[in-house]
């Protein structure tokens, strides 16, 4: 190789002075294009034993700086009192995200009462401590490393280091969202009654969607009120809790997310899962999930669930909504009164149906939009895809027609509702003395309503149907129906046999 026609960093660096992770990653990256340990040195004006060095420990570097580690760092060196700093962070990135006020002696008053927590003795929280904290995080107090606007560009780079080695069908998104099940989508319906209080505060779900960046799909999380006296049974392909707030937990999550590693365990698959830095997500060693946790502040703007999927799904969901209450109109009641109606086991079939139909090439233009390339989208099934939204949304604006609203095709306004809770006793969750102390559901049981339908005598299950089925040969034309029809005639037959024969 000839050093003129390398090319030498921004920076010149000293003979033998120890390269930034930054550049250690740039040599890692040179070294897979093909460049020699000697070629290298040369570009990155260091020596060739520290070239060696840098590529023999690159997982771990890699490691490092997927998780964000400091651009600048020269070395890692093992922390002291490591329990302290390590919560000294949580604490100081949920404050953050909660937009308390931050300094150098506020942080570290706070890691002298977690040492005290730990009873860790002589812990001194020194400016020594202060400024090697801030230095290994990036903490300047104004900004946090990957939540600025600036930083965005320099985190959508560190996206392609953080896929490396991952298929894209292992490369997953999840994120919650709050949906206010029963609102009919009306653009005069006072919204701020709807978000704060009021009388749909307390018929909202909790969702949570994981989707990769191939557009498939993980069975949708729906989360509902334990006060409701509705009939819980499970329905499949869709996981189902319950608490009195509706909110994701860390115990949900921990158990959600545990199933998914034993299912790529099963699978004999490694994903990479992106996920909002939030007080229901705690940080766990899962032997097949890798977790990147995004910026709070940032996070609606750097995952593809945020950026519109999400929003696809909902428009779908108030679809089959519309379409049930319009099937459901007699003239003698409103539409309103209709939709109080609904079920949290009706929302739950709705959920799990829109889900469904959120296709594979919306999320793959959304992964890409964010950083995380899929093959080349081509322009005509970008405009496939925005006909088809345009269509879906012109048939719930003609559904909304019939029912005699003026349509808001997202009516919950999706940064208002709250997913988890955000109560002033985050502190105590921080340290896990208050996770699973979960308020009793007495307080609230008087307040649920009872089930808008009745369940039919199973006696009357077979006449029932027999009635659908003549109503379905009187339309003409229903085979779908009739076969659907006399697979539950059958399954219906099966359980009055078994009952009566009681085998």
């Amino acid at each position: 190789w000839s050093s003129s026609k390398l090319t030498k960093p921004q920076c010149d660096k000293k003979k033998g002075e120890v390269l930034s992770l930054k550049l250690r990653v740039e040599v890692i990256r040179e070294s897979s294009s093909g460049l020699s340990q000697r070629a290298l040195a040369l570009k990155f004006n260091c020596s060739k034993t520290q070239i060696q060095n840098i590529l023999k420990d690159k997982d771990r570097l890699l490691r490092e700086w997927k998780e964000g580690g400091s651009q600048f760092a020269k070395r890692k060196r093992r922390q002291r009192n490591e329990n302290v700093n390590n919560f000294v962070w949580e604490w100081f990135k949920e404050a953050r995200a909660r937009g308390l006020p931050l300094s150098g002696p506020i942080l570290q008053e706070k890691a002298r009462e977690f040492a005290a927590f730990f009873n860790i003795e002589k812990f001194n929280a020194s400016n020594g401590w202060l400024d090697s904290f801030k230095k290994r995080h990036n903490i300047v107090f104004r900004e946090i490393l990957g939540e600025s606007e600036m930083e965005e560009a320099d985190w959508r780079l560190r996206v392609a280091t953080m896929c490396e080695g991952y298929e894209l069908r292992n490369i997953f998104n999840m994120d919650e969202t709050g949906l206010f099940f029963r609102a009919v989508p009306d653009k005069t319906i006072g919204q701020e009654k709807m978000y704060h209080g009021g009388e749909l505060a307390g018929e909202r779900l909790t969702l949570s969607f994981c989707i990769n960046a191939l557009g498939e799909k993980e069975p949708p999380v729906v989360i509902y009120s334990k006060c409701s006296k509705e009939n819980d049974a499970p329905q499949l392909g869709v996981e189902q809790y319950a608490n009195i707030n509706a909110w994701m937990t860390p115990d949900i999550f921990c158990q959600w997310v545990t199933k998914l590693n034993e299912k790529m365990i099963q699978e004999n698959r490694k994903i990479l899962l992106f996920l909002d830095d939030a007080p229901c997500h705690p940080l766990l060693e899962l032997s097949n999930i890798n977790f990147i946790f995004l910026p709070a502040s940032s996070a609606s703007r750097l995952q593809p669930l945020e950026q519109g999927i999400i929003q696809a799904f909902k428009v779908l969901y108030r679809r089959r909504m519309l379409r049930s209450l319009v099937a459901r109109m007699n003239g003698t009641i409103s539409i309103r009164r209709l939709a109080h109606q609904i079920t949290v086991s009706d929302a739950i079939t709705w959920v799990k149906s829109a889900w469904m139909e959120v296709k594979p090439a919306v999320a793959q233009r959304l992964f890409a939009i964010c950083g995380i390339k899929t093959e080349q989208t081509c322009a005509t099934l970008e405009d496939d895809i925005a006909t088809e939204l345009d269509n879906v949304a012109i048939e719930v604006s003609s559904l909304g027609e019939a029912a005699g609203i003026d349509v808001e095709l997202e009516p919950e306004g999706s940064h208002s509702v709250p997913c988890y809770d955000a109560g002033s006793d985050w502190e105590q969750q921080l340290l896990g003395v208050a996770w699973g102390d979960e308020p009793s559901a007495d307080e609230e049981a008087d307040k649920a309503e009872e089930p808008s339908v009745m369940p039919l005598p199973l006696s009357q299950a077979l006449s029932s149907i027999a009635a659908l089925k003549a109503l379905t040969v009187e339309l003409g034309s229903h085979d779908k129906l009739m076969k659907a029809l006399e697979v539950a005639e059958e399954e219906f037959e099966n359980i009055i046999v078994k009952e009566r024969c009681q085998y």
